[in-house]
């Protein structure tokens, strides 16, 4: 995937919501594929500090805006042929409700880019913008999900979608002349289990899982999600600059419509699928000491009677029938290697006990320089 020719002072990346512990995770996917600091600009909402001055020493475009401010995202997208956006808000314990807003901003930015647009519910902005390709880290899950976190997750989705028929509508675009968006949407990542509920119990040799014993999880590394990420728009980059990608334009509803899906991309992905007791013989080989998968229904009852949101999170792993097939992801991407879970175990040393979760959070973390992709 990776090819110089394509990272030129025109074509950085804009790096949304990714300057916390996992969100590193995922810069270190896209240094993984090519794109060197200087070609990721990040925002953030406070640039002093000492993270993101670490950040800015090592070479990053660390950029200060507020999600929740249109005017501080004029022009945000001016310089940047791509977009990824790993989270509109902090890691919060209870539904953050303003996600939606902060997307519909962020969208009147990049995608609309207009002063009046067509939908009154998004902010009227007059901003520039280069970006080809915008990439929305979301959530696997049917329609009939029930669990309020996902669904926040695919009404943004939804936002990006209505602004790409907005701009069809309003310039009689043809799909290479409108931003593709892709939602990567994923399971459980790997690194919630470095989390301090789960990681302590797991060394001391129990790993409780509410689900039953044969059911089988999809995981996926906040790595890989950043190296799938920066594929994608490497790759739309190189479509979109291609004289064959002209199409000609028209103002047709079902042409709109047409060009539309072409340009809205929904993606289930993962890099691994094992039950939990499969999940425990892989801890107990990494950290050399013995892990018991155990079932806790007594913490299913409790969260039905005190943690409704967990709760529904614990129902939808128990009855989640939505499915990704991870050959076929290999294929479709071919340049990227998906971390299986015992090679993350490996790749994080899960067995350093003096590790923790925050450590993920340390820009010295990241490795730069070093491309794994083909």
């Amino acid at each position: 995937w990776s090819n110089e020719q394509y990272y030129n002072k025109n074509n950085k990346v804009l790096v949304v919501g990714a300057t916390g512990t996992t969100g590193l995770r995922a810069i270190q996917g896209l240094l993984d594929v090519g794109y060197p600091p200087h070609q990721l600009k990040l925002v953030t909402r406070n640039v002093h500090k000492p993270d993101m001055m670490k950040l800015k020493q090592i070479g990053f475009d660390v950029v200060q805006a507020d999600l929740e401010d249109p005017s501080t995202l004029i022009n945000i997208g001016k310089d940047c042929a791509g977009c990824y956006i790993h989270s509109f808000s902090s890691d919060t314990a209870e539904l953050d409700t303003k996600e939606v807003e902060r997307a519909k901003n962020l969208c009147s930015a990049i995608i609309l880019c207009e002063k009046d647009n067509d939908d009154e519910q998004l902010p009227a902005i007059s901003t520039i913008s280069s970006v080809q390709c915008v990439v929305y880290n979301s959530a696997a899950a049917a329609p009939d999900h029930g669990v309020k976190r996902i669904q926040q997750k695919h009404d943004i989705e939804k936002v990006f979608q209505t602004a790409i028929i907005d701009r069809l509508k309003r310039e009689a675009s043809s799909s290479s002349q409108v931003p593709q968006f892709t939602s990567l949407r994923a399971n459980l990542f790997m690194e919630e289990l470095w989390k301090k509920y789960t990681r302590p119990q797991i060394l001391a040799g129990k790993y409780p899982l509410p689900v039953h014993r044969r059911r089988k999880i999809y995981l996926v590394s906040v790595r890989d999600m950043g190296q799938l990420a920066g594929a994608i728009m490497i790759q739309t980059q190189k479509q979109k600059s291609s004289p064959l990608q002209q199409e000609e334009s028209s103002t047709s509803s079902s042409t709109i419509l047409l060009a539309a899906s072409q340009c809205s991309h929904v993606l289930n992905i993962a890099g691994d699928c094992l039950t939990g007791p499969q999940i425990a013989t892989a801890f107990a080989k990494s950290q050399n000491s013995a892990v018991r998968y155990f079932n806790p229904r007594w913490f299913t009852f409790k969260a039905r009677l005190k943690f409704r949101e967990l709760y529904e999170q614990i129902k939808f792993m128990q009855t989640s029938k939505e499915t990704t097939d991870i050959e076929v992801l290999k294929t479709k991407f071919p340049g990227i290697v998906l971390t299986s879970f015992e090679e993350f175990l490996d790749e994080t040393s899960w067995s350093n006990r003096t590790k923790t979760f925050e450590n993920f959070a340390d820009p010295r973390s990241l490795i730069i320089g070093r491309n794994t992709s083909n």
